[in-house]
Protein backbone atom coordinates (compact mmCIF):
# COMPACT_ATOMS: atom_id res chain seq x y z
CA UNK A 1 0.00 0.00 0.00
CA UNK A 2 3.00 2.34 -0.18
CA UNK A 3 3.32 2.38 -3.96
CA UNK A 4 6.25 0.00 -4.58
CA UNK A 5 6.17 -2.38 -7.52
CA UNK A 6 7.65 -5.85 -7.36
CA UNK A 7 10.58 -6.63 -9.62
CA UNK A 8 11.04 -10.21 -10.80
CA UNK A 9 14.52 -10.82 -12.19
CA UNK A 10 16.59 -13.86 -13.13
CA UNK A 11 18.72 -15.67 -10.54
CA UNK A 12 21.43 -16.08 -13.17
CA UNK A 13 23.52 -13.05 -14.15
CA UNK A 14 26.40 -12.27 -16.48
CA UNK A 15 29.98 -11.89 -15.32
CA UNK A 16 30.18 -8.47 -17.02
CA UNK A 17 27.12 -7.05 -15.24
CA UNK A 18 28.23 -8.39 -11.89
CA UNK A 19 31.78 -7.09 -12.13
CA UNK A 20 30.85 -3.69 -13.60
CA UNK A 21 27.82 -2.91 -11.41
CA UNK A 22 29.41 -4.02 -8.16
CA UNK A 23 32.90 -2.67 -8.99
CA UNK A 24 34.49 -6.05 -8.30
CA UNK A 25 37.69 -7.54 -9.69
CA UNK A 26 38.08 -10.78 -11.64
CA UNK A 27 39.44 -12.39 -8.44
CA UNK A 28 36.02 -12.07 -6.78
CA UNK A 29 34.52 -14.58 -9.25
CA UNK A 30 35.81 -17.40 -7.04
CA UNK A 31 33.06 -16.41 -4.56
CA UNK A 32 30.27 -17.14 -7.08
CA UNK A 33 28.60 -20.37 -8.13
CA UNK A 34 29.40 -20.48 -11.85
CA UNK A 35 27.64 -22.32 -14.65
CA UNK A 36 29.84 -24.81 -16.49
CA UNK A 37 29.64 -24.13 -20.27
CA UNK A 38 26.77 -21.59 -20.23
CA UNK A 39 24.66 -21.36 -23.40
CA UNK A 40 24.68 -17.55 -23.38
CA UNK A 41 26.91 -14.91 -21.83
CA UNK A 42 23.95 -13.36 -19.99
CA UNK A 43 23.49 -16.38 -17.69
CA UNK A 44 26.94 -17.32 -16.34
CA UNK A 45 26.75 -16.96 -12.54
CA UNK A 46 24.24 -17.33 -9.75
CA UNK A 47 23.82 -13.97 -8.07
CA UNK A 48 25.04 -13.40 -4.53
CA UNK A 49 23.28 -10.04 -4.23
CA UNK A 50 20.05 -8.50 -5.53
CA UNK A 51 21.67 -5.10 -6.05
CA UNK A 52 22.90 -5.62 -9.67
CA UNK A 53 19.42 -6.79 -10.69
CA UNK A 54 17.77 -3.81 -8.99
CA UNK A 55 20.17 -1.45 -10.78
CA UNK A 56 19.10 -2.98 -14.11
CA UNK A 57 15.42 -2.54 -13.21
CA UNK A 58 16.02 1.12 -12.42
CA UNK A 59 18.09 1.58 -15.59
CA UNK A 60 15.32 0.13 -17.78
CA UNK A 61 12.67 2.32 -16.12
CA UNK A 62 14.61 5.58 -15.92
CA UNK A 63 12.20 7.29 -18.37
CA UNK A 64 9.23 6.52 -16.09
CA UNK A 65 7.80 9.34 -13.98
CA UNK A 66 9.57 9.87 -10.67
CA UNK A 67 9.68 8.54 -8.06
CA UNK A 68 10.65 5.02 -9.14
CA UNK A 69 9.92 2.66 -6.26
CA UNK A 70 10.65 -1.05 -6.64
CA UNK A 71 11.40 -4.03 -4.44
CA UNK A 72 12.44 -7.65 -4.90
CA UNK A 73 12.36 -10.59 -2.52
CA UNK A 74 14.30 -13.49 -4.04
CA UNK A 75 16.93 -16.12 -3.47
CA UNK A 76 20.66 -15.69 -3.88
CA UNK A 77 23.20 -18.53 -3.97
CA UNK A 78 26.20 -18.47 -1.65
CA UNK A 79 29.12 -20.89 -1.49
CA UNK A 80 29.07 -23.06 1.63
CA UNK A 81 31.55 -25.91 2.11
CA UNK A 82 29.47 -27.36 4.96
CA UNK A 83 26.64 -28.44 2.65
CA UNK A 84 26.45 -31.48 0.39
CA UNK A 85 26.22 -29.39 -2.79
CA UNK A 86 28.78 -26.77 -1.76
CA UNK A 87 26.22 -23.96 -1.99
CA UNK A 88 23.19 -22.68 -0.12
CA UNK A 89 20.18 -20.53 -1.09
CA UNK A 90 19.34 -17.50 1.03
CA UNK A 91 16.23 -15.30 0.71
CA UNK A 92 17.06 -11.57 0.45
CA UNK A 93 15.17 -8.27 0.15
CA UNK A 94 16.27 -5.33 -2.00
CA UNK A 95 14.48 -1.98 -2.22
CA UNK A 96 15.15 0.63 -4.90
CA UNK A 97 13.96 4.24 -4.64
CA UNK A 98 14.82 6.96 -7.19
CA UNK A 99 13.65 10.58 -6.93
CA UNK A 100 14.98 14.10 -7.34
Amino acid sequence: MIGYIEALTFALVSKKDTLDNMLESEDSLKNYVQIYKPKTSTFELFRTSLIPSMLKVIEKNIMSPLPIKAFEIADVVLLDTNTETGAVNRRKLCIGYVDN
